[in-house]
């Protein structure tokens, strides 16, 4: 778990991450990333809540190693970030409350969703699949 002194810093890696310098005579086109699944079921700790994120390719359904996966909510401040497994996966343990969940990797569609209720004592799985960017 990242401790409330890093957000700050987790939130500067953000906006370098995105901050893709593309040349003037190029043009971009991009995939949009999208919720391909989101379930709930029962957890035995009822305090936490549990968040599985599985990150894949949109167009082919490959899963997508590496990307930066991140969950956070703003009250009371906290954030939990990780790299994707080889298999696509990320596993938080987090407390309830309102999340955003943020997942980006260069020359993806960044996606970002926020309002995620996450309710304490359940077990969440969220598909996200993400879109390709095309430089042309």
């Amino acid at each position: 778990m990242l401790k409330i002194a890093f957000i700050p810093v987790l939130m500067a890696l953000f906006t370098a991450c995105t901050a893709q310098k593309i040349a003037p005579e190029t043009t971009a086109t991009a995939q949009p990333s999208e919720v391909l699944r989101f379930e709930a079921d029962g957890l035995a700790d009822t305090n936490r809540v549990g968040l599985h994120i599985i990150v894949r390719e949109f167009a082919n359904q490959e899963p997508v190693m590496s990307a930066t996966v991140v969950a956070y909510r703003k009250k009371p401040t906290q954030a939990y970030g990780q790299l994707s497994s080889a298999e696509g996966d990320c596993i938080f343990n987090v407390a309830p409350g309102v999340y955003t969940v943020r997942i980006q990797l260069t020359g993806l569609t960044t996606f970002e969703k926020q309002g995620l209720v996450l309710e304490s004592g359940k077990h969440y799985t969220l598909e996200i699949g993400m879109g390709k960017v095309f430089i042309k």
